[in-house]
């Protein structure tokens, strides 16, 4: 997929003590990968860029939950980050899940992915694809 999908669960009518969102990000775009010129070019170049500025605020965060000294995340870098201001403003806490592609040719993206994972401080990562069965896994692999 290469757009952004975030669905707030909120009410206004009603006081918030906790929010959630589901959000589906778009993925990296390698352009040497993907052959993408033009327009399509431009947008997975603004893709990353926001992804980049995401994991950048990602990791103020985790400082800022480590430390007495609280530095500013730069969530206003980026319309996708501003989405989830309340996350970086308050004391909240975030969990990512990170979906990687089992082909061999996707191996790079996805170390970028654990990267992703480790900046965010998860304590568990489970990878449902190494609990299948090996003819699973190639069915999957026939079907990207």
């Amino acid at each position: 997929s290469t757009s952004y999908s975030v669905y707030p669960d909120s009410d206004p009518d009603r006081i918030v003590v906790s929010q959630l969102s589901l959000v589906d990000l778009a993925g990296s775009e390698r352009a040497k990968r993907t052959q993408n010129v033009g327009d399509r070019l431009a947008e997975a170049a603004s893709i990353n860029k926001s992804l980049m500025v995401l994991r950048q605020c990602i990791e103020k965060l985790r400082r800022n939950q480590r430390s007495t000294l609280h530095e500013t995340v730069p969530y206003r870098d980026a319309k996708l980050t501003m989405l989830f201001k309340n996350y970086f403003e308050g004391a909240g806490k975030i969990r990512m899940i990170i979906c990687a592609n089992p082909k061999p040719s996707d191996f790079e993206e996805n170390l970028d992915y654990n990267d992703s994972t480790s900046i965010s401080n998860l304590k568990e990562r489970c990878l449902a694809l190494s609990q299948l069965t090996s003819s699973e896994n190639r069915d999957i692999g026939a079907e990207s």
